[in-house]
């Protein structure tokens, strides 16, 4: 039986979660109170171990999963290629490892302007 799985994370301690994935069913969440300019997140790290072939992984947004462009393009190719679901709910975007140019051009896009905005964030 397929699990479906949330995966929350915000930038720092004093960020509230609630939002995120509310009014989404889940059967376990994992949450990381830290930056996505990379993947050395701890919850990241123990859902890349829990998914399975199957599962449903949700995410409010994008920039949620990964705020560096390659680390996002892997991370979906990585869960595809395990026969995991990404569901990223604010953009409307399902990843099942089906072939979708215009949805794989989007994510490289919006991938993009989150990797540019947390830079520019970083500079100011």
């Amino acid at each position: 039986m397929s699990a479906q799985i949330g995966y929350i994370r915000v930038s720092s301690v004093l960020q509230n979660t609630e939002r995120q994935l509310l009014n989404v069913e889940l059967d376990k969440i994992f949450e990381d109170k830290c930056s996505g300019k990379d993947t050395e997140r701890p919850a990241l790290k123990q859902l890349l171990e829990y998914a399975r072939e199957g599962d449903v992984v949700h995410c409010h947004d994008i920039s949620r999963m990964a705020r560096n462009t390659e680390d996002l393009l892997r991370l979906v190719k990585d869960f595809n290629a395990d026969g995991i679901t990404l569901k990223f709910h604010k953009e409307n975007f399902i990843f099942d490892g089906t072939n979708n140019p215009m949805q794989q051009l989007m994510l490289t896009m919006l991938g993009g302007i989150y990797q540019f905005e947390r830079t520019m964030n970083w500079f100011n």
